[in-house]
């Protein structure tokens, strides 16, 4: 049995060769595609940001883990517990979560940081 990827439709997909070693023959079995989340480890737990625009950075308790376009499917490994999320986007307001992670579900965040407000006019003297 051997483990290999195949490009097909711009989807990349895990598939389990069955058969002879030789080029013809075997059957190809789907075992997970690329487009879904992977069974978590123990100990940890996925962060899917849907929403959230690709130039977003992301930290998890205080350290910077990447930007969402960093993770073509806007999802990040975490270890299970409680977490502090940060959202930053230049000239955005923070957003702020307390998430709970567990290996069970993902945990899904919907906010996006909105852009701030045009500064007040400088009084001129």
């Amino acid at each position: 049995m051997t483990r290999a990827p195949l490009w097909l439709s711009a989807l990349y997909l895990s598939v389990v060769m069955t058969g002879g070693l030789g080029c013809g023959g075997g059957d190809m079995v789907v075992i997970q595609r690329s487009d879904e989340l992977p069974t978590p480890p123990r100990e940890s737990g996925f962060l899917r940001l849907p929403n959230a625009h690709p130039s977003v950075w992301i930290y998890i308790d205080g350290r910077y883990k990447g930007r969402v376009a960093d993770y073509p499917l806007r999802a990040l490994l975490v270890s299970a517990g409680q977490r502090r999320l940060t959202l930053k986007r230049h000239q955005h307001s923070t957003v702020y979560h307390l998430i709970t992670v567990s290996p069970k579900a993902p945990v899904t965040i919907l906010d996006d940081p909105h852009p701030l407000p045009e500064p007040p006019p400088r009084p001129r003297w």
